[in-house]
């Protein structure tokens, strides 16, 4: 189901080996080259420039089979923001395409016409990091609580709890030990005692 409709991107071909990915996404998008890697056997990292990164998940999905999100990865890179897409092929392969986008801005567009189940990594982005996700369709927070300060984004690297989320943990004071609840073999309250 190709969301983002490039009439220069091909309908499915014939399944590319995982050693052919880089090649393959260079021919497509020629922007890619020295942005690539394959540091092992079926891994292969990509930086996507923010104007080609819809059509290179087409291109990746559509074309070259991935089929899978894995999931979404946000990252504080203290001078912008990045979100590694992890995508799964049934060969095995993982295509992990990283969008880096500035602090001032962290607007990435959403996934979730093509990959459903990416709303809640999505979610996560906006809450711990601060990404605006366009597109992602309003819904309760994740993972932090409703009444968690909207301006308070726990991953980033420069955040600092405010008093809303800095208190203290209560603690429980120590029990004291507590006894075996299953009476000795041999005494009178052993099940079969006696027997």
């Amino acid at each position: 189901m190709t969301t983002w409709s490039d009439p220069t991107i091909p309908a499915a071909t014939t399944p590319v080996p995982p050693e052919g990915v880089p090649a393959a996404l260079e021919a497509r998008f020629p922007a890619l080259a020295g942005h690539m890697k394959a540091p092992r056997p079926r891994r292969v990292f990509v930086d996507a420039p923010a104007d080609i990164f819809l059509f290179l998940v087409d291109h990746a999905c559509d074309v070259l089979g991935f089929d899978r999100l894995v999931t979404i990865t946000g990252m504080d890179e203290k001078d912008a923001f990045a979100a590694l897409y992890s995508f799964g092929h049934p060969n095995g392969c993982l295509l992990n395409v990283r969008l880096r986008v500035p602090r001032d801005a962290p607007r990435i567009p959403t996934l979730t016409a093509r990959f459903p189940g990416g709303a809640n990594y999505e979610r996560e982005l906006e809450d711990l990091l601060g990404f605006e996700v366009v597109g992602l369709a309003p819904g309760r927070r994740y993972p932090l609580p409703d009444d968690w300060p909207l301006d308070e984004k726990p991953l980033r690297k420069d955040w600092k709890p405010s008093a809303a989320t800095a208190t203290p943990v209560a603690t429980v004071p120590a029990s004291p030990a507590a006894k075996p609840s299953v009476p000795a073999a041999g005494s009178p309250a052993a099940p079969n005692a006696g027997k």
